[in-house]
């Protein structure tokens, strides 16, 4: 395997992910998890060599993702809330439908009930638990029960 640059290696991924919707942002997040670095530190370095075991490392995730793979399974967190969630293929990628549904139960929970409401809410098929952390971060005085029925999904929760 040849020496490459950051700026090759994107550039050669984003050619082999051209089918994805996003094949560039595929790309970046997939070598950047690869170098174990930010985004932001990985596109500072552009013209920096890429060490032969990360360069594999980012081959075979460019390989899997071309494979079908969800890019957060791959690299293990999805952004939801502006938190960095846990997945694995044990539970379902957060989407941005439910970070919506979220905004606006918050906003109802907000507006129609008193402040002082004891407030207890329930996550049944919590899954990675972004539901229950951003309720608790929106009510930190709620008592809030995240379940699931799968024992592996409940580990990713923690």
């Amino acid at each position: 395997m040849k020496s490459t640059t950051i700026k090759n290696s994107l550039n050669e991924a984003t050619r082999e992910l051209s089918s994805s919707t996003s094949p560039e942002l595929d790309a970046e997040l997939l070598l950047a998890h690869a170098l174990n670095i930010s985004t932001e530190k990985m596109i500072a370095s552009l013209d920096q060599e890429i060490e032969a075991t990360h360069l594999s490392t980012f081959l075979a995730l460019v390989e899997k993702r071309k494979q079908g793979t969800p890019i957060a399974y791959l690299i293990g967190y999805k952004e939801f809330f502006g938190y960095q969630i846990k997945v694995t293929p044990d539970v379902l990628i957060p989407r941005p439908e439910t970070e919506t549904i979220l905004e606006h139960a918050i906003k109802s929970i907000q507006n129609h009930l008193p402040k002082k409401t004891n407030l207890a809410l329930a996550d049944i098929g919590t899954g990675s638990g972004e539901i229950a952390l951003v309720l608790s971060k929106a009510f930190p005085k709620a008592k809030i029960l995240a379940s699931d029925i799968s024992s592996q999904a409940l580990k990713v929760a923690k």
